[in-house]
């Protein structure tokens, strides 16, 4: 599927938009619906900082294990580079503070799904794990400090550190809940886009 957002060519694979309209359609809370808004103020929060240094966008691609923003070729500082990972989670803190406001005017339901879903996101993607928006800027940060390679291995012991207790966590959660699976899918999910993108990289090597 294939549109355009603000003149920005926009690819979104098939399993992903199979998979967006089933849960908008089963959700009743709407709870989904704005974790999508938030999600894809997100990804303006990335690109409204790479426009700002200059950057011009060259389209969107989004499917189940990645989200990738092509960018055509520019000269970007470490720091600029932290500045842009970390874009994504400040859009969404800014965004939940303003429905945070504009629920306590109006106090619309939607206005405090909106806004406890925004935080969430940040949260979530400010994980130090590799793969989220926290890893890559915790990457960037040691890169400033040592080589790749061992900034790489310490960010893989840290994500390891993260993911490991979040898996088991979930299993605890699953066996207690009887039916709340969110926190383990979480953590596998993490772990498979890790695994897919060390596949790339060694792929790419050879």
């Amino acid at each position: 599927m294939k549109f355009k957002l603000f003149n920005i060519p926009v690819c979104l694979s098939f399993p992903l938009a199979a998979m967006l309209c089933i849960v908008l359609c089963v959700d009743t809370s709407m709870t989904a619906f704005c974790a999508l808004i938030n999600a894809v103020l997100h990804e303006l929060g990335h690109i409204a900082v790479l426009k700002f240094y200059g950057c011009r966008i060259k389209s969107i691609t989004l499917s189940l294990f990645d989200i990738n923003i092509r960018k055509t070729e520019c000269a970007l500082s470490i720091n600029s580079e932290i500045a842009v990972a970390l874009s994504g989670a400040a859009a969404n803190i800014l965004c939940s503070l303003l429905f945070g406001v504009l629920y306590c005017f109006f106090g619309l339901y939607i206005l405090r799904i909106l806004s406890l879903s925004a935080v969430c996101l940040a949260c979530f993607n400010l994980l130090p794990v590799d793969s989220l928006d926290g890893g890559c800027a915790l990457m960037l940060f040691m890169m400033k400090r040592m080589d790749l390679n061992k900034a790489s291995m310490i960010l893989n012991i840290i994500s390891a550190l993260v993911l490991i207790p979040m898996a088991v966590c979930g299993i605890i959660l699953l066996l207690v809940s009887k039916y709340n699976f969110t926190l383990l899918f979480t953590s596998c999910y993490l772990t498979g886009i890790i695994l897919i993108k060390k596949k790339r990289i060694t792929e790419m090597i050879k």
